[in-house]
């Protein structure tokens, strides 16, 4: 699957809950070249394999940030290992604890008749242009070269759940365009243009394409029996997710990455099987995220607290924001150690950006918008 494809499906897979369909998206992922493998996940958001069930509950993983895995030998990997977290980490662990508690006080939200509950995910990604594209078929997924260029992209996906169980669902995706070039401008126009305009994409710098509104059918529960207990929502989150590696990984390409249980909760945090989940199933999943280690407080002041988690081996590196005030995730943002050049460095033109963030908002609204489109075939 080239990129054009990936891009394009970007979060329409993230409602799969087939087990088998997870299992047979990672073992191809896992035959997969280590640096491509990681491009096509942070291209993809929540692909295939980003989604399966923990008994009957569909949450959203990634996989992997190195070969060492996660922040520490801690119990987030290891459930039965004890750590003493330091300081910073005690508060981090307060903070998420405190979100947890929120979920509850502020409970779920009680829609009136004719009313819809929206969820809208604005996922910006950027695509980044690598030294000797011009020979390349597939210019925004070379692994190879120096990083020159990188284009911002954005992709909305809004879904309007009914007050009235029974009644359909109403979806809105606004189509993935461009919205900014950084670095190498020039070549990174040139590059959009033979690819994505050849794809049937609008122009770089085109406004973005009217959403497309159609009928999503009935929802069906995100969430079936889960245990409520924290830690054995952690242990079963970390066994599912691991028993998900191939039976023979000698047969991949290269060797496999580790799968990481803890990237999978906080990259989860942005995808509708959590964010559209009964309060205390979102209770439970903060307050088990807080038993890990590894994530740091860059602030509490103001409406929002932010956290931080990266992996010890300096990895992947997850932001993410909370509401003060209703304990609801505001935005995950994500930067990928593979989106880096061969010595691991990054153009200055990327300093203090995300290759993903995932701004989210959960609204009551009187009305869903009129549909204009047939559902995508590809779901």
């Amino acid at each position: 699957m080239d990129t054009f494809d990936r891009v394009r499906k970007m979060r329409q897979e993230s409602d799969s809950s087939d087990h088998g369909t997870a299992r047979a998206a990672l073992e191809q992922a896992m035959s997969t070249p280590e640096r491509t493998n990681r491009k096509a996940l942070a291209r993809t958001g929540l692909v295939a394999a980003g989604v399966f069930t923990v008994g009957a509950v569909v949450v959203g993983i990634t996989f992997g940030a190195g070969q060492s895995g996660d922040a520490t030998a801690s119990s987030s990997v290891h459930p039965g290992q004890k750590t003493v977290a330091p300081p910073e980490m005690e508060l981090a662990s307060a903070v998420l604890t405190k979100a947890a508690e929120l979920q509850l006080k502020t409970k779920d939200v009680q829609l009136q008749p004719g009313q819809f509950l929206r969820t809208t995910v604005e996922q910006q990604q950027m695509i980044e242009l690598r030294t000797g594209w011009e020979k390349s078929s597939d210019p925004f997924n070379e692994s190879n070269g120096q990083i020159i260029a990188a284009i911002r992209t954005s992709y909305t996906d809004s879904r309007y759940l009914p007050a009235d169980a029974g009644q359909d669902a109403i979806r809105e995706d606004t189509d993935f365009h461009s919205i900014e070039a950084l670095g190498d401008e020039a070549a990174a126009k040139a590059a959009w243009a033979k690819y994505y305009v050849a794809n049937g994409k609008a122009a770089f710098g085109a406004a973005a394409p009217a959403p497309q509104v159609f009928n999503a059918g009935v929802p069906e529960p995100v969430v079936g029996d889960y245990p409520t207990d924290p830690q054995q929502f952690l242990d079963k989150w970390t066994s599912d997710i691991e028993s998900l590696r191939p039976i023979d990984e000698t047969k991949a390409a290269s060797p496999p990455e580790k799968v990481n249980p803890v990237h999978g909760l906080w990259y989860g945090l942005a995808s509708e099987s959590f964010l559209s989940a009964p309060a205390s199933y979102r209770s439970t999943y903060l307050k088990a995220l807080a038993l890990t280690t590894g994530t740091r407080v860059v602030s509490t002041d103001g409406a929002d607290s932010i956290l931080e988690y990266r992996s010890s081996d300096g990895g992947d590196l997850y932001r993410v924001t909370i509401d003060n005030t209703t304990g609801e995730v505001k935005k995950v943002q994500q930067r990928y150690a593979s989106q880096a050049n061969a010595d691991s460095t990054r153009p200055a033109f990327l300093a203090g950006t995300f290759d993903v963030t995932s701004n989210v908002s959960r609204e009551v609204v009187d009305a869903a918008p009129a549909i204009n489109a047939a559902p995508p075939t590809n779901r």
